[in-house]
């Protein structure tokens, strides 16, 4: 059996979750990416290598993340899409929407850092951690708008083709954004410890 309260809507909502996976989450993906870069060159020691690549693990999971988001967003909007033309076909009324494209260009490998015997730190690791905590929030506020039009996208199409394999792939996806976060913020504490002490140091 297929059973959507809203055709139209549904194809809606999945077109304006993969323009918004596709913007913000390349957004999130390019400045982590950044931030590593910078981090590293403001923060070296055994620590910093243990942390910097906690975020680079991160930053690998996030583009897995980003991507099966796209893959199971655009599966659904094509099994929508399919149902719109089979109305069309048996004389229904509304349009067939267009498939949105997706956008992988954000993929990208960082090498983990090596061990190291140096150490020192810039005080310039004082900005990398005001970057982190606005990726931590930018990331949260991204995982909260997934959840609630996942949820919505959902209630609408209760029944049909792909429905359960997307529902599937959302609901983890939901599970793995939780781990990354908890990551990101276990990182920013450790940054925030290393910020004070430069600036105990400095005053």
């Amino acid at each position: 059996m297929i059973k959507v309260t809203n055709l139209d809507r549904a194809h809606n909502d999945l077109t304006d979750l993969i323009i918004k996976e596709n913007q913000n989450g390349a957004d999130i993906l390019n400045r982590t990416k950044d931030l590593i870069m910078s981090l590293s060159n403001h923060w070296v020691g055994e620590d910093a290598t243990k942390n910097i690549n906690k975020l680079i693990n991160v930053h690998q999971n996030l583009q897995t993340y980003m991507l099966t988001t796209l893959e199971s967003t655009k599966l659904g909007l094509e099994s929508i899409t399919k149902l719109q033309e089979v109305r069309k076909a048996n004389g229904g009324g509304g349009q067939v929407g267009d498939i949105y494209s997706t956008d992988t260009s954000f993929a990208c490998i960082i090498n983990d850092l090596p061990q190291t015997s140096e150490y020192f730190v810039d005080p310039e690791i004082r900005n990398d951690y005001n970057t982190l905590c606005s990726i931590e929030d930018d990331l949260k506020k991204f995982d909260s708008i997934f959840k609630n039009q996942t949820e919505e996208i959902m209630n609408n199409w209760q029944n049909g083709n792909n429905r359960d394999k997307i529902k599937a792939d959302f609901d983890e996806i939901i599970t793995a954004s939780t781990t990354l976060e908890n990551t990101i913020s276990e990182v920013k504490q450790e940054i925030n410890t290393v910020v004070n002490n430069v600036d105990q140091v400095m005053n």
